[in-house]
């Protein structure tokens, strides 16, 4: 992904996105990812709803910064992408 196209996917993030960004990155070196509850229960100081992160990850899932897996479990797990580690350089 070029860097231009970056920067015009980063001013569309929300808050929530650049939240859900930072802590699947402190996650990432789990090899299986982490859950959408897992996520929530890592977000209890902010105040983003179920339905919230749901969008936020598809969002970030759509723009490629996140990847979702489903290596035989119910739930799927989210990891963050080189892209999505590259985006949280370049915001800081």
């Amino acid at each position: 992904m070029c860097e231009s196209c970056l920067h015009e996917i980063l001013e569309k993030l929300t808050t929530n996105d650049i939240y859900v960004l930072y802590n699947l990155k402190e996650c990432a070196d789990v090899h299986a990812g982490l859950t959408k509850s897992d996520i929530k229960k890592k977000l209890t100081g902010s105040n983003i709803s179920d339905f919230q992160l749901r969008q936020s990850l598809m969002r970030l899932q759509l723009v490629s910064l996140i990847k979702t897996t489903y290596a035989g479990r119910k739930s799927p797990t989210h990891s963050i992408t080189e892209e999505g580690l590259y985006a949280l350089n370049l915001i800081g």
